[in-house]
């Protein structure tokens, strides 16, 4: 009993959230665009970050699974996924990109310095449009920026180019101050820097993932509802007497509403993981089944979450 309980609580789960619905909503419109018939000029794509814990990777890679159980006739190319490796300049992960996630043949595994960028970018273009793919997402962009200026004006304009010729929307997914990129004033050499960022937004609309604030916010008291049902699963529950508990569940409690926020910086991700690891403990160690603000403080520790209060 204690092990099935256990592997229901740890077992990989999706929580849906108002933030991500909108995500969800506009990914579906912005795939809307592709029509290989007739190819719109212009392709908009999303620049879609926020900070880490925030569960910006979770939301995308559950829409593509959402959208392969879901929507009928789907394929696995319809929308792909490319993660970017730690110090990658832009050639190479245009390389890998074009090797591992697109399955192209014929592109080196360590194009030198002659190899020019523009043929990996078409490349990539031709077979996203080959594989009739809907919607591309790139994720860790973060590990991208940190380059120097004329490298991360490539980025830029790489983006904007397989965009372009492929016309398929892109996502660009990464933490909070990846946007930094369309600070202007970082840039010295370029000239025309107001056409550079105006030339990327107007195709990557910048959106984020916020945090939750407000403990009283509806939303996110049915945010925690629905992670005590679908996670905790400890109230509610006959006890081994047979004995219902139905204490006062932790998500109608103001008090213990407002900690979670300062122990997870109202992080979707975190929050998860610490009411997870909670649930965990109380099954683990046959605790009164109940999620109360010491259990919450010491899983916080023991998760090295850093936060401010007592």
């Amino acid at each position: 009993m204690t092990e099935n309980r256990l592997q229901s609580i740890m077992r990989e789960r999706y929580i849906h959230t108002p933030q991500n619905r909108d995500l969800w909503e506009f990914l579906d419109d912005i795939m809307l665009q592709v029509n290989p018939d007739s190819p719109r000029p212009k392709v908009m794509g999303v620049l879609w970050t926020g900070a880490p814990d925030a569960g910006k990777s979770t939301c995308v890679r559950q829409y593509m699974k959402s959208y392969l159980d879901n929507v009928e006739g789907a394929t696995k190319t319809d929308i792909l996924y490319h993660q970017i490796f730690g110090r990658s300049k832009l050639k190479g992960e245009l390389a890998r990109l074009c090797r591992k996630t697109l399955k192209i043949p014929d592109v080196p595994d360590n194009p030198g310095k002659n190899y020019p960028t523009y043929l990996l970018v078409e490349k990539a273009a031709h077979k996203l449009k080959i594989n009739g793919t809907k919607l591309l997402v790139i994720d860790e962009m973060q590990k991208l920026f940190k380059l120097s200026e004329n490298e991360r004006i490539d980025i830029l304009e790489a983006w904007n180019d397989i965009l372009n010729a492929s016309h398929v929307p892109i996502v660009l997914v990464g933490v909070e101050g990846v946007d930094e990129i369309l600070n202007m004033e970082t840039y010295t050499t370029y000239e025309d820097k107001a056409d550079l960022k105006r030339t990327f937004c107007s195709r990557f609309i910048p959106k984020k993932l916020t945090p939750w604030t407000d403990p009283y916010d509806t939303k996110y008291v049915n945010f925690l509802l629905t992670i005590n049902e679908e996670i905790c699963q400890l109230n509610n529950r006959a006890n081994d007497n047979g004995i219902n508990i139905s204490s006062n569940p932790f998500y109608k409690n103001d008090e213990i509403r407002e900690l979670i926020l300062l122990l997870t910086g109202g992080l979707t991700g975190k929050i998860i993981d610490l009411l997870k690891w909670t649930s965990r403990k109380i099954v683990r160690y046959e605790l009164k089944e109940q999620i109360t603000a010491e259990l919450l403080k010491e899983t916080a520790n023991e998760l090295a979450f850093e936060f401010q209060g007592e």
